[in-house]
């Protein structure tokens, strides 16, 4: 595509000659004007690529007031032409941001390598208003807040999120230290948490803040929020800034999960207190039936029937019956607590267990339930750990 240029010179010779340069070196002269004011009128009607403004206009408009309205309204690149300026007059020219300056007198070669290089860092700056807009949409569009600052800690950017957060308005940050719109506190000792700036500039790492922190609002609230800082890089692997991502955490499904989970260990805490003082209570009557039995055999041994002491023997050998069984359950839940738990299933008859599970449930005399068992017959031959089924039934 042919490259357009819109002419601004008063010198009618000068404006001809320019055009007629333009025109050997292949570029389009999409119009020519000779003050400021027709130069702002022919830029709104032919929409050229490049203007080429001399900067001594004769009238009420000279080429700099020219420029700065072509700039800002019609986003054009401005190459300025100019025989002598002084200090004061290069200043204004600065602030309108040209893209070039050509010097009087210039030749082909001059003017085409200043509108190449003005339209080449247009196109850049394009490039790069353009990628700056898609990241700032797509920033705004995500969930997590996200702050960017340079590596002094002054902030740069401020997604929607980050607004509702932390209820600070981008206009408001814009240029304000890090710290006092985003202050951090732990929540466990109230302290403010220092913002790892140095650490990720250092590093050039993702940093995570870490937990139990909250995020304190503009207006005091406070808001628990997941947080890191990551490094801004530029081609050469430089860290020229950071970005903080965070996120409310306060109504998180992990941070729900994270409090089952907690109510959980406590709810097994409970259950192994109770366990130790079950046990405790469990060893201590056989071994008090174990002691008196003994006792009664040492001191009336001589005197006791042979009935007496076949009684009192079996006494202990139930009791030491019962003592190894308890002592079996505790290694089994051991060896559950360790993840060593052997499943050893053998062939048996469904409904025998049972029967003999009720049988001996029966025995506890302090029981007052009635047990009903009805059996289909059905099924009844299985593949099953008996020992660890009866330990599951009947505790």
């Amino acid at each position: 595509m042919v490259t357009r240029v819109l002419v601004v010179e008063d010198e009618v010779i000068v404006a001809k000659t320019i055009a007629s340069q333009l025109k050997q070196l292949g570029y389009m002269v999409s119009a020519t004007a000779s003050s400021g004011s027709q130069a702002i009128t022919k830029a709104a009607q032919t929409k050229p690529d490049l203007v080429l403004m001399d900067i001594f206009l004769k009238g009420k408009m000279d080429g700099i007031t020219a420029a700065r309205q072509i700039r800002e309204h019609l986003r054009i690149p401005i190459v300025y032409l100019t025989a002598y300026a002084d200090e004061d007059t290069l200043q204004r020219a600065k602030v309108t941001q040209p893209f070039g300056y050509v010097t009087k007198p210039f030749n082909e070669r001059d003017l085409r390598v200043a509108i190449e290089m003005a339209l080449q860092q247009y196109h850049m700056e394009q490039s790069l208003q353009s990628s700056q807009a898609q990241l700032s949409s797509i920033l705004n569009s995500i969930d997590d807040a996200v702050i960017a600052t340079t590596t002094q800690g002054t902030i740069t950017f401020m997604n929607a999120s980050a607004e509702a957060l932390t209820g600070w308005n981008q206009s408001e940050v814009w240029g304000r230290d890090v710290t006092s719109v985003f202050p951090i506190v732990n929540d466990l000792t109230g302290n403010l948490v220092k913002y790892p700036l140095d650490k990720v500039i250092k590093t050039g790492q993702v940093v995570y803040v870490g937990e139990h922190n909250s995020l304190i609002t503009k207006d005091g609230g406070r808001i628990a929020v997941g947080n890191s800082a990551s490094p801004l890089k530029d081609q050469l692997g430089n860290v020229n800034g950071v970005v903080l991502a965070f996120w409310d955490i306060s109504e998180d499904p992990q941070t729900e999960m994270l409090e089952q989970v907690l109510a959980k260990e406590q709810e097994i805490q409970d259950f192994r207190s109770q366990f130790v003082s079950t046990v405790c209570h469990e060893f201590r009557n056989p071994l008090s039936v174990i002691l008196t039995a003994a006792e009664l055999l040492k001191r009336y041994g001589n005197l006791a029937t042979q009935e007496q002491k076949q009684r009192y023997l079996k006494r202990i050998t139930i009791s030491v019956e019962r003592m190894t069984e308890l002592m079996e359950e505790v290694l089994l839940i051991g060896q559950a607590e360790v993840g060593r738990l052997e499943f050893i299933p053998t062939p048996m008859n469904l409904e025998q267990f049972c029967q003999d599970l009720i049988a001996e449930l029966c025995l506890d005399e302090a029981s007052r339930n009635r047990i009903v068992f009805t059996s289909d017959r059905v099924y009844t031959e299985v593949c099953m750990d008996d020992k660890l089924i009866h330990y599951i039934i009947t505790n």
